[in-house]
């Protein structure tokens, strides 16, 4: 073989081998295309059998996953699950209210909407990318998206960073790409709080990377995932879903939330990858986690900040100064109300910190007894209410030295005649 020969069959084999190596590392970019209603071909969950296998398997599915309606997509309303669980964890600047229910305001950070009419009033993500529909066209039809950012809303919700329906990225109504989802997810948690700490993974079933070790740590740890996956069995991606279980089987299963009706009801898929034949198999699939930054609101709940002698409440005697502090978990941002007997205190004259994590209340008296309580969150958006009963007793007088020296003489002189009076 002439030497040019071997050096074109080394070029050849190492090029081979430098695209076999990327092609392990990253998988083509792939869309969801499903819309509000599943497709004719999916199988609806209530002809499945909706729970694991218990075929001496193990399983496990996170509590208090939130579970959304499909929202002007699948991916952002997938995504905006996960979100959702970790503002009822000690991020709850993700969602304005209770994230645990699909409120307005968490349709709103979902996907915002306007007016509904394009072009005239407060024009939204709805507006500006979801009109006009095209969920039922051949091709997108082009939308604000084209002159981005000129002519579109500020973004503002999970289905805008994550160009959701933009027809400039090939998009219908509804539709997203892979690509996006952790930037996304990072974009939309640092707009509403840029002091939290979003990470975000990507793994993909096909070269290997997505495993279930993976899938069974991230539930183990109470971290919901995300997976792309072809629902219809067709050898196409086209649905965004929320992953909150596993079961060992067999077979292997991932449980999720599908964001199709019933909503909040577990669909549960073989842990396999995508292809022609198979039903909910997996294109991809990510990993997502939060921190609260090192100072300020992250700091750790500290017991009994102002020392309190009895904190829980208990005993007291007139004239002592009461003072209670509700337990951790507790935030600096948490709203705090005391009560007594089921009636509000009110900060002024003896009372000190009615709307505070602590309460005092100075120069007790007897008409102070009674149930103290104190309604507050935990810094996880669920109410809490702490209770401490508290008995004002009388203060028992004094009795001076001098007196005790004088009774002290006296029962001893009582004592020296009776034992005179013996002999």
């Amino acid at each position: 073989m002439h030497s040019t020969s071997k050096v074109l069959l080394i070029l050849s084999v190492a090029i081979y081998c430098i695209s076999f190596q990327a092609g392990a590392q990253t998988m083509p970019d792939q869309q969801s295309t499903t819309g509000p209603i599943p497709p004719p071909s999916v199988l609806d969950k209530g002809e499945m059998k909706m729970i694991p296998p218990e075929q001496g398997g193990a399983s496990q599915i996170i509590d208090g996953v939130p579970a959304y309606s499909w929202r002007h997509g699948c991916g952002p309303t997938a995504l905006g699950m996960v979100v959702g669980f970790y503002d009822g964890r000690g991020f709850p600047d993700l969602f304005d209210g209770d994230a645990s229910i699909q409120t307005w305001e968490v349709l709103t950070g979902i996907a915002s909407q306007g007016d509904g009419v394009r072009g005239e009033g407060e024009q939204q993500h709805y507006e500006d990318y979801a009109l006009p529909k095209d969920d039922e066209a051949p091709a997108a039809i082009p939308d604000s998206s084209e002159t981005y950012p000129d002519g579109c809303h500020v973004s503002n919700s999970i289905a805008d960073f994550m160009h959701t329906s933009w027809s400039a990225d090939g998009n219908l109504y509804g539709w997203s790409w892979s690509s996006i989802t952790i930037s996304a997810f990072t974009s939309y948690v640092s707009l509403r709080n840029p002091d939290y700490i979003p990470t975000a993974s990507m793994y993909w079933k096909g070269n290997g990377t997505l495993t279930w070790a993976i899938l069974t740590e991230e539930i183990d740890n109470d971290r919901p995932m995300v997976f792309l996956v072809d629902s219809d069995g067709n050898g196409g991606t086209d649905h965004f879903v929320t992953v909150i279980g596993y079961s060992d089987g067999p077979p292997q299963q991932y449980g999720c939330l599908d964001t199709w009706f019933p909503y909040g009801q577990v669909r549960w898929c073989d842990f396999a990858t995508m292809g022609s034949g198979v039903d909910w198999g997996i294109h991809s699939g990510w990993t997502f986690s939060m921190e609260n930054p090192e100072e300020g609101e992250g700091e750790p709940c500290q017991e009994n900040p102002e020392q309190c002698p009895k904190p829980q409440g208990g005993q007291y005697v007139t004239g002592d100064e009461l003072c209670l502090c509700v337990p951790c978990p507790a935030s600096e941002a948490t709203a705090y109300s005391w009560s007594k007997d089921g009636t509000p205190l009110s900060n002024g004259g003896r009372v000190f910190g009615a709307d505070e994590r602590t309460l005092q209340i100075i120069l007790l008296e007897t008409g102070d007894s009674g149930l103290y309580s104190c309604t507050y969150d935990d810094g996880f958006k669920a109410e809490q209410v702490f209770e401490a009963q508290v008995a004002v007793v009388e203060r028992v007088p004094a009795i001076s030295m001098l007196g005790i020296i004088s009774l002290v003489a006296i029962v001893g002189a009582v004592g020296m005649r009776s034992v005179k009076r013996r002999r």
